[in-house]
């Protein structure tokens, strides 16, 4: 049925796929769940451990997978235009430093290359934070609290009344859609201009990122010129719009470009057959598993610390027993032990990208890693200078 068949929907399957069709090779993405882009705000770290956080260039020899620095500037060279070529809008030249931007709970956070409707800093400066009273998650004090503490700079923060359709049951998704429509972007401009006199000129306004699926970029703006001062979003915890909106775009992008998209779950992959639950089967010369790994649902935790990979059933590792187990960097080998397989993304095992900062680089080398062994990348020669070091364990 295809050249390739890319079993997940996440950032890494959608990146692999992004590169297959560049050079014209078919693929198939498949996968029964919408992939881990809604459950983050889409920013791609490169490096940030706590010692450094300015320049993750200098850093290079830390990654788990060691490539070339000519590798890596390819590598976020093409993120950045595959983001750019869905409307995703990123900065077009691959940044030399490390942003901070701000979290949910006001914390400082150092991230990559950012979607330019999340606030990011070079230094710390004053911001005002505006809550709304229905959104659980947009703790505007709490934010302005945890900022000023943190940066030692002053912030400010105001909490917006309901809109009238408001009810208890809206979450993010559905302050979204309101936002989406001329009567939610009316309301905002209107509540935020009641408390403007208020807010320094020269301070950013920073909105919990429910500013609209659809029109995030057209709100902010129109804010923005409303106001006479910049309007960004900071991100929330899950469901994450920001990660929404990316997946929605990057997908229609592929399927723009001729990527099929099929719904249904992968039970097994033999000899590159692959058989899905409802029992569709066809052959792949080959197969990447981009599904996750323990926290995608892609490896499994077996009661006695065995890994158990379902593609295959088979064991492909074990947790030493009275180990705790960390989720981000226990895997699958990323050449999975045959020739006919590679993995990708957090199914890969050896990175830890809550500990190191470098979420975005693990997406870009394994990616990068199994695409080498796919063939796609072997004109290039450094697909011939990794040392990898990514494994089942740590």
């Amino acid at each position: 049925m295809s050249a390739i068949t890319i079993i997940g929907q996440g950032p890494a399957a959608l990146l692999a796929a992004s590169f297959i069709q560049e050079v014209q090779q078919d693929c198939v993405i498949v996968a029964d769940s919408e992939g881990s882009l809604p459950l983050w705000s889409g920013s791609f770290d490169f490096h940030a451990p706590s010692d450094d956080i300015s320049n993750p260039w200098s850093l290079l020899d830390r990654q788990p997978l060691m490539l070339p620095a000519e590798t890596w500037a390819f590598l976020w060279e093409s993120l950045v235009r595959f983001e750019r070529a869905a409307g995703i809008p990123v900065a077009a030249d691959i940044p030399s430093h490390n942003w901070w931007t701000i979290t949910c709970t006001g914390k400082s956070k150092p991230v990559f290359v950012v979607p330019q409707w999340q606030y990011v800093q070079k230094t710390f400066l004053p911001v005002w934070f505006i809550g709304f009273q229905g959104l659980a998650d947009s703790m505007a004090d709490f934010q302005c609290h945890t900022y000023q503490q943190q940066t030692s700079v002053d912030a400010g923060f105001h909490v917006l009344p309901n809109p009238a359709p408001w009810t208890p049951s809206w979450g993010p998704i559905r302050w979204a859609s309101y936002l989406d429509t001329d009567e939610g972007l009316s309301w905002l401009v209107s509540e935020i201009q009641k408390v403007a006199p208020e807010i320094p000129k020269t301070w950013p306004i920073l909105l919990p990122q429910v500013i609209g699926r659809r029109r995030a970029e057209h709100n902010l703006q129109a804010l923005t010129t409303a106001l006479g001062q910049m309007v960004f979003e900071y991100p929330l915890v899950t469901p994450s719009l920001g990660g929404m909106r990316i997946r929605d775009r990057w997908v229609w992008y592929l399927k723009k470009q001729g990527v099929p998209f099929l719904t249904g779950r992968a039970t097994s992959v033999e000899k590159g057959r692959v058989t899905l639950a409802d029992g569709r089967q066809w052959h792949s010369d080959h197969v990447i598993v981009a599904t996750g790994g323990i926290l995608g649902g892609g490896l499994e935790v077996m009661v006695d610390g065995r890994l158990r990979d379902p593609l295959r059933d088979t064991v492909v590792g074990r947790i030493p027993p009275g180990r705790a187990i960390d989720l981000y960097s226990w895997g699958q080998a990323a050449d999975y032990g045959t020739p006919e397989m590679t993995a990708c993304g957090s199914q890969c095992g050896g990175w830890n990208p809550n500990q190191d900062g470098n979420g975005g680089a693990m997406i870009l080398a394994t990616v990068w890693q199994s695409l080498c062994r796919t063939g796609i990348f072997s004109n290039l020669g450094s697909c011939n200078s990794e040392r990898s070091v990514t494994h089942v364990g740590k």
